[in-house]
Formats: structure tokens, C-alpha cells, sequence
């Protein structure tokens, strides 16, 4: 269904769906799952397919024309997670990304101006440096009854750009994929060796790297994963392709990494093809140990998971995220440090080891009680009815 009737008294569920992000997908289901059954009967859904198995009323294809016209009829726009203000890129992707805040924008002025709502839940925001990227942010936030941001970095950037009276929509809560289900227990593998899951991506677009940054970034990794290998014979590896968007796609980085660390060790290391499903993702990377993360969300499902965890932090919201679970410095690859290959190779050296660095401190119970606020403060703002989904722990 690309445009459905019936749009009076709904609300438009809007973010990166449809676009081949399985960290989209799971702030979109955990929302919607979280979601009471009067308020999920007024969302339609939003994606690049117009399509999606996720429960809500509807869907709708994003083209310009069709979201317009939905917009005349809606009750207003809800924005379900994600970093959509940020200049974390450089060069032509940042020129691209301007664009992406601009049309973010104009969408939520629109709505406003039709006299529609504009709710943001569970967003990351920032790092905001440049003056157009921030003039966009303001603009845009102007717009919104209520904003829930998932970090602490997030909410002090909202304090240092907005406004008292702006400020007083803004309130703190977590990431909306900590409203997964739990994935089942591990297998247990008390005689095997460790499996440490992987994500990584191409960099080169990013503050801090570049193309020849990047590539050596890559080369750090890859080596301290090779010595890792040749240190533990009962090491495996997993290699999680999280996203393959047009803008950002993990394809070549996972298969290139995959294809070196097979020759040093044949037969302990996997690729593992991208899963739109984000419950299945997340079954996924709970078979292993120990996840060295560079995507935001294959830290979040390492966490969910149960997983000691390290980061390779290319942006600001992976570093902020790292604070918010409570790992130590020595769990988290900044980009000087990527650049470094002893310091790459001793932060895996201490995940692997199990070192306190790489072990959050953030209880789960607390993480999701954060996020389930999003929904509670979505529910009250949207004049939904009822308490969200308890099922959704």
C-alpha cells in the first residue's frame, strides 16, 4: 500500500526505514511493539518501500508528493530514533547530509504549519560544529512538543543550542531498540573457544579519518584481528554486515576484512550477510562472547546480548554511547587511537581478555526503563490511551 486512506487522526511514523539499516529497523519495531494497541493503530509507517512487517496501520512510500498530501490529513509526524542532526561527515557526503537536515526540516515546518505535531523519541543529536548544521537543528527542534534523547551527550548539546523555553520539551531516556525481546540464552560453550562478532564500515567519509586515514584504520584492525587469531587456535570470528544504504554500506569493508582474516585462519571466521530483521540480528550476535563494534547498533546488540564490548568510536554518538553503557577508556578506539596500531591491537587484547574496560556498567533493567519512557512521554504527547506494551522487556 503506497497511500493509504483513512489518514484523519494519524500519526506518521518517519526515520532511516526502508533504507537497509538493521539499526533503523530496530528502533522502528521496538517502538511500534512498545507502542499501546490505540496508539499503534494510529501510526502509519513511513519507509523508502512504502512496505514493512512491523505492526503498524499502515505504510507509506516516502516520495515527496504522496508524504504532502498525507500531511493535509495526519495529526502530525513522529521522528522514532536515530542521529538525523549531526556534521559528523566531511566533504561531498557532509554537502549530502545538509540536504538530508534540509528536507527533515521543511518536513516538520510543513507539518506545523498545516497544524499538525511534530514528536522526536529516543534521538541522538550532534555533534553540531558548523553554523548551518546548527541553524537547521534549531529550526527543526523549534517545531517539536516533545523531544526524548537517548544520551547524556545528546540532551547537553540540546542545552548548549536551545533555548529555556525549548528546552522545556526535551527530556532524557535511551535508545528504542533496548525495547528488543530478549534473545535466548547462548548455547553453552564452556569447552569451545571465544567468538568475538565484528562490525565494520567504510570511514573515509567521516571527521577524523578520510580515504587515506581510513584505509590505515582498516589495516590496524585487520592486524590486531590476525594476531588474535594466531595467538588463540579456538578464536572464531564473526563479521556482521549492519548496513548496506546507499550512503553508508558495510558490504565491501565486512568482505574485504573477512577475506584476509580467512586466509590467516581457514575455517574460524564468518561472514555474516546483512539481516533486515533486527530480532534476528540480535539472536545473532548473542552467540557470541565478546563484539568489537564500529556501527552505534552492533554495540547496542552486543550490549542487549549480554557481550563484553569494545567500539571503534568514527563518530561522536558510538562514544557517547560507550559512556552511557559505562565502558572503560580502554574499550574505546577514537579515531587517534584507530590510527594506532599497538592501541588497536591493546584494546582487543583486552576485550578478548575480559578485561573491566570492556564490561558495561549500565544494568539492562535500567537501560529499558530509560527507553520504555520515550514511549510513555509519546503516548501522553500523542493523546494515545492506554500503557505501553509490558510485553516489551
Amino acid at each position: 500500500m503506497s497511500e493509504p486512506t483513512g489518514l484523519g487522526g494519524k500519526w506518521l511514523l518517519i526515520g532511516h526505514y526502508g533504507a537497509g539499516n538493521t539499526g533503523d529497523e530496530a528502533m522502528c519495531r521496538a517502538l511500534i511493539a512498545s507502542s499501546p494497541p490505540e496508539l499503534r493503530a494510529r501510526l502509519v509507517l513511513v519507509s523508502k518501500t512504502g512496505t514493512g512487517d512491523c505492526g503498524a496501520a499502515g505504510h507509506l512510500t516516502l516520495r515527496p508528493a504522496i508524504l504532502a498530501r498525507a500531511l493535509l490529513r495526519v495529526e502530525g509526524v513522529i521522528l522514532g530514533g536515530g542521529t538525523h542532526f549531526h556534521d559528523e561527515y566531511v566533504g561531498r557526503t557532509y554537502v549530502e547530509h545538509l540536504g538530508s537536515m534540509l528536507r527533515h526540516m521543511v518536513v516538520y515546518a510543513l507539518t506545523r504549519l498545516l497544524g499538525g505535531r511534530v514528536i522526536w523519541v529516543g534521538v541522538g543529536v550532534g555533534p553540531l560544529r558548523r553554523s548551518a548544521a546548527r541553524l537547521l537543528f534549531r529550526a527543526a527542534a523549534s517545531t517539536c512538543s516533545l523531544i526524548t534523547v537517548r544520551d547524556r551527550a545528546s540532551l547537553e548539546r540540546c542545552r548548549a543550542l536551545l533555548s529555556e523555553r525549548r528546552l522545556r520539551v526535551v527530556r532524557p531516556a535511551f535508545d528504542l531498540a533496548a525495547l528488543l525481546p530478549s534473545p535466548a540464552p547462548r548455547e553453552d560453550r564452556s569447552s569451545g573457544g571465544i567468538v568475538l562478532g565484528v562490525s565494520v564500515m567504510n570511514l573515509a567519509g567521516f571527521r577524523g579519518f578520510g580515504p587515506e586515514a581510513a584505509a590505515e584504520a582498516s589495516d590496524n584492525v585487520a592486524a590486531g584481528l590476525r594476531k588474535a587469531l594466531a595467538a588463540d587456535n579456538s578464536l572464531h570470528i564473526r563479521i556482521f554486515i549492519i548496513g548496506q544504504s546507499r550512503r553508508e554500506d558495510d558490504r565491501e569493508a565486512s568482505s574485504r576484512l573477512a577475506g584476509t582474516l580467512e586466509r590467516a585462519a581457514p575455517g574460524r571466521v564468518r561472514l555474516v550477510e546483512h539481516e533486515p530483521d533486527p530480532e534476528r540480528t540480535l539472536q545473532r550476535f548473542a552467540d557470541c562472547d565478546a563484539v568489537l563494534a564500529t556501527r552505534y547498533h552492533s554495540l547496542l546488540f552486543g550490549y542487549l546480548a549480554g557481550c563484553r564490548l569494545a567500539a571503534l568510536a568514527y563518530n561522536e554518538k558510538v562514544a557517547d554511547l560507550c559512556e552511557e553503557l559505562g565502558l572503560g577508556r580502554g574499550a574505546v578506539i577514537r579515531p587517534e587511537d584507530a590510527l594506532d596500531r599497538e592501541a588497536v591491537g591493546a584494546s582487543l587484547h583486552g576485550l578478548l581478555a575480559g578485561d573491566e574496560a570492556s564490561t558495561p556498567t549500565l544494568p539492562l533493567e535500567e537501560a529499558r526503563a530509560a527507553a520504555r519512557r520515550s514511549i510513555e512521554l509519546l503516548v501522553e504527547a500523542a493523546g494515545g490511551r492506554g500503557e505501553p506494551n509490558p510485553e516489551q522487556r
